[in-house]
């Protein structure tokens, strides 16, 4: 453990709750620590065993220099199991006019709207469970979901909150998506290098009408990436017949585009949310298998993802949460009965969250998971070289301290 960088974030609390308080530059921050046991597989991290590799702390500091005027920055970092590895990282760093109600820019490392919990995936306060639903929101891909360089515009008129992006991405080749393609590689070939990863830009936008009911609304979002770069290069098994231990690149490009609709409802003690997305890949690819000519093909992919669920706050600390979550690769192939193994096609998690409140600061929560498929199961590292049973169980423990 990196424990100079956890340090320096919480000096950095500590430093800032006495010296800039009621000043124009404000801090706060969180830290959190859990834990993950599993059962037959290994999730995020090496769960099987159990695993308290489950880190998460941030500073963020706003400083406001004139009227209608702000940056904002957040330092992040975290580990998860082989992800994060504790490197400080600038989450979001950017400034923000604020013309009117209507209209305001941000310039800078700006957050990517997206859902209902995108922006704000790291504010472990602002819901009841500890994980968020998989197949929309994964903690593996923050690299290149969470934030992007580029400007942000935004602005409420009359009931509809709306805000639009543009910029780069941050992908990297050891990051969320490269861990992805190595997953599926690593099924069928040896000696995997995930040689480039890079987007040419992402582009979008959210729409939320808060409705007459109070409490509730709606929305919708739309993200683009453009020009992803794929490249990686690995070996055929030794044996298969003739190609045994030749080498393979592939250069690949893909365009990505997302859907995602969302609902949100408050109503006394109860919250309901619910959120459905629908993904597509456009990906043209040039593959070259030891000294066999080079050859080009195009494919196209769509794949969705649905949650549904419900938290009650009671006894004025504790909150119950219920959950429904279902992912799959194909959305014309929902069982995956076209697949060798029909349960890597799909993922589906039954989820029950338990959170206390000990102080205004303090929050423990506690969360089990019974999971039907494994499409979201990375191997990455090895982590999951046999995928034999379609029914395993996941639970969480996590302490978060906020600042």
């Amino acid at each position: 453990m990196k424990l100079q960088t956890l340090l320096s974030i919480a000096a950095c609390g500590a430093v800032s709750t006495g010296a800039f308080a009621g000043g124009d530059i404000s801090f706060n921050g969180f830290l959190s620590h859990g834990y993950l046991k599993s059962t037959h597989y290994n999730y995020l991290a090496d769960t099987e065993e159990g695993d308290l590799d489950f880190v998460e702390a941030g500073v963020k500091a706003t400083w406001s220099p004139m009227d209608r005027t702000s940056i904002t920055g957040q330092l992040f970092t975290f580990e998860i199991g082989p992800y994060g590895n504790y490197d400080l990282q600038v989450d979001y760093l950017f400034a923000d006019y604020n013309f009117n109600q209507a209209f305001g820019l941000r310039a800078g490392r700006v957050k990517k709207p997206n859902g209902l919990f995108n922006d704000i995936q790291d504010i472990d306060i602002a819901r009841t469970s500890v994980l968020l639903p998989v197949g929309i929101y994964d903690p593996r891909y923050r690299d290149f979901s969470a934030s992007l360089d580029g400007v942000n515009v935004y602005g409420s008129v009359n009931s509809l909150d709306y805000s639009l992006y543009y910029g780069k991405p941050g992908l990297s080749e050891d990051g969320g998506l490269g861990g992805f393609i190595s997953t599926i590689l690593s099924r069928r070939f040896d000696n995997i290098s995930i040689d480039n990863t890079e987007a040419d830009n992402v582009r979008g936008g959210q729409i939320w009408w808060n409705t007459p009911v109070s409490g509730l609304r709606t929305g919708v979002a739309y993200s683009y990436f453009s020009n992803i770069d794929l490249d990686y290069s690995a070996n055929f098994p030794a044996y298969i017949p003739v190609v045994g231990g030749a080498p393979l690149t592939v250069e690949s490009d893909v365009e990505n585009q997302a859907w995602t609709v969302s609902a949100e409802y408050f109503v006394g003690d109860w919250t309901f949310i619910a959120e459905y997305l629908n993904t597509n890949n456009t990906t043209a690819t040039t593959q070259q298998a030891g000294n066999a000519p080079a050859t080009f093909s195009q494919s196209s992919g769509n794949s969705d993802a649905w949650y549904i669920g419900g938290a009650r706050r009671f006894l004025d600390k504790w909150e119950a949460g219920l959950m429904w979550v279902s992912f799959h690769s194909d959305s014309k192939d929902r069982d995956g009965s076209s697949r060798p193994i029909p349960h890597t096609g799909y993922h589906k998690d039954l989820q029950f969250s338990l959170r206390y409140d000990v102080k205004s600061w303090w929050t423990l929560k506690a969360e089990a998971h019974l999971m039907e498929g494994t499409a979201r199961l990375f191997n990455q590292f090895g982590q999951n070289p046999v995928l034999d049973n379609k029914n395993w169980n996941l639970f969480a423990l996590k302490s978060t301290y906020t600042f």
